[in-house]
């Protein structure tokens, strides 16, 4: 069972009484695990830590929300304050979400989010040969997405902001997705976007999820990254490979590019096609 990204992960309790754990990391107090595992009073067993994702994940029905918010903030934080379990936060503004829930602050640990190097790097020999698969050439311009195409991650604003660049000084665009799709989502609202640049003479190449391993060849071989909505560990990846990336700007994606990316406002799609431009200009 799912509402929005609040899963019930059935038989949970079960998996834990076979794994029989030291340790239990609950992901998200905004979610629903950490609420079950501290009802059964998993944290007399063995340690339980958590962590913030951050309050917007929470379903947008004002009333559910509500709900949800008495779970999250008013018993949840209650027992965290009360059992000393210990939140950590992955970028520092998520600090302000766990103080503002009422968490202890000595509870608040920092457990910044990276990637690893060792499958995240600039793969040259890889880049060639991807963009002679793809017909790219040396001045022509990649740009790429990689993520779900659902409402939640809207892919297509990046779509919309590449159909309003414009021609390049030099070279051609060539937009590449990569990930799995809402049918309904992908048909209704990316299809016809996707059209309308085929007939602007810019070549698209849409394709299912890959393998993560296959991650590194598409963020080498690429030029821009555009993440258009939320965040994403995705960009990490993406920066580890040596890829400028665009993100909407609140204080994670902020935090995050400091160095290797650009953040523009969030549903100003003017403001993303300028920030593709940008980097197009000065790559």
């Amino acid at each position: 069972w799912q509402w929005h990204h609040k899963m019930w992960l059935k038989g949970l309790h079960a998996k834990l009484e076979e794994l029989k754990p030291d340790v239990i990391y609950a992901h998200a107090l905004e979610y629903l695990s950490l609420p079950r595992v501290l009802f059964r009073g998993w944290d007399r067993r063995c340690v339980v830590v958590t962590d913030s994702h951050d309050l917007p994940t929470a379903s947008f029905h004002k009333y559910l929300r509500r709900a949800y918010r008495f779970v999250a903030q008013d018993w949840c934080v209650r027992q965290i304050n009360q059992r000393r379990i210990t939140c950590y936060y992955t970028a520092l503004p998520v600090t302000e979400n766990m103080s503002n829930y009422g968490i202890d602050e000595a509870l608040q640990k920092d457990l910044p989010i990276g990637t690893t190097m060792k499958s995240f790097y600039r793969d040259l020999p890889a880049r060639e040969v991807l963009r002679k698969e793809w017909g790219a050439g040396p001045s022509d311009a990649v740009l790429l997405y990689t993520g779900k195409h659902d409402e939640d991650k809207s892919p297509h604003l990046f779509y919309e902001a590449v159909s309003s660049l414009g021609a390049l000084p030099r070279g051609k665009l060539l937009v590449v997705s990569v990930g799995a799709q809402d049918s309904a989502y992908f048909e209704k609202t990316c299809q016809p976007v996707l059209l309308r640049l085929r007939e602007q003479g810019i070549k698209i190449l849409v394709s299912p999820a890959i393998p993560s391993t296959k991650l590194r060849e598409y963020y080498s071989a690429a030029d821009i990254g555009v993440f258009p909505c939320r965040n994403t560990l995705s960009c990490l990846d993406a920066m580890a490979c040596g890829l400028p990336t665009v993100m909407q700007d609140d204080a994670t994606n902020r935090d995050r590019l400091q160095v290797g990316g650009l953040v523009y406002e969030e549903g100003n799609l003017a403001a993303l096609t300028g920030r593709i431009k940008e980097l197009l200009e000065n790559p």
